[in-house]
């Protein structure tokens, strides 16, 4: 399998990277409100296995008539903050499009990040299956994907399909950072639950790079149908560390090569019935790569060919 390997560096003289988002930030819940937009949101409601978690699951269907063979779904993790991201001209251009639904799954907060509840949703078990201190804020834990895919795949996909025509051969799953490694999880653990996969700067440091040993140790996603993987890859770096946490965060990240995201991207390159495309933001951080992913995610829907 021929690796698509895209390094396109988008040359916007102009744009200014975004800071990374403070976590307190209020979530803008304004679009799911707004009746002028070609969608109609529907919240949905879901716990974790433990009870300690709670979902809230925005999903956007088009006010127009499926296409033939079902609308097409995105998924994308962390979907309080990813609402923001929508626009009524976006929301009118994606259902004069392709049509997607829109699943946004964030949590049953006000705010834009729940930082502890993705900090172990998205992160991997460790090497005996159990979770384990977060490096960063080691009061945090890690290492709750397995349960957390559980949950995608037992409750929050079956419920999706229930509310329209859904076209089960064209569903995304994007995520960001630490949704970025869920992400990839997913791909590796769970191959056929979707048909395209986006990363965005996904944490291949957690765990000491846990998931990048596993894959170079030649674990690779098990697929019977073609399926996309797009990794996405900011290139400046963030604001010097100023607290402990980020002083922490930059420890951690250097458990694994800088460029550790594109030797992933290489390492797939044959993996069989995959086809694996590589871009670099150069002119965007860690943070602010989190817009421009989700956007390029979008575009998929909103392309004339």
């Amino acid at each position: 399998m021929r690796l698509f390997l895209f390094s396109i560096y988008l040359l916007l003289v102009s744009a200014i990277a975004q800071p990374q988002p403070k976590i307190n930030q209020q979530a803008d819940f304004s679009i799911l409100n707004n009746r002028e937009t070609a969608y109609r949101f529907q919240t949905l409601y879901f716990d974790s296995a433990d009870g300690k978690r709670h979902y809230r699951v925005y999903v956007g269907i088009p006010k127009t008539t499926p296409p033939p063979s079902g609308f097409p779904v995105l998924y994308a993790l962390d979907g309080n903050a990813v609402l923001a991201e929508l626009t009524t001209p976006r929301l009118k251009a994606l259902a004069a499009g392709k049509k997607p639904i829109l699943v946004l799954i964030g949590y049953n907060t006000e705010l834009r990040l729940n930082s502890a509840a993705r900090a172990y949703d998205y992160t991997p078990p460790d090497e005996n299956g159990m979770e384990y201190a977060d490096a960063i804020q080691p009061n945090r834990r890690n290492g709750g994907a397995a349960a957390f895919l559980t949950l995608l795949r037992m409750q929050i996909q079956p419920s999706v399909v229930k509310l329209a025509n859904i076209n089960l051969h064209e569903q995304t799953l994007w995520g960001h950072s630490y949704g970025g490694l869920f992400v990839l999880y997913t791909l590796l653990n769970k191959p056929m639950m979707f048909q395209h996969y986006v990363a965005a700067d996904p944490s291949l440091w957690v765990r000491k790079g846990l998931m990048l040993k596993q894959w170079q140790n030649g674990q690779y996603p098990i697929l019977a149908d073609q399926t996309t993987l797009v990794l996405l890859k900011s290139g400046r770096a963030n604001a010097p560390a100023v607290n402990t946490a980020a002083q922490a965060l930059y420890q951690a990240v250097k458990a694994v090569p800088e460029n550790s995201t594109e030797q992933l991207a290489n390492k797939w390159a044959n993996t069989p019935h995959l086809q694996v495309h590589y871009q670099v933001y150069p002119n965007q951080n860690h943070g602010s790569l989190f817009a421009y992913a989700f956007e390029a995610a979008l575009n998929r829907f909103t392309a004339k060919h």
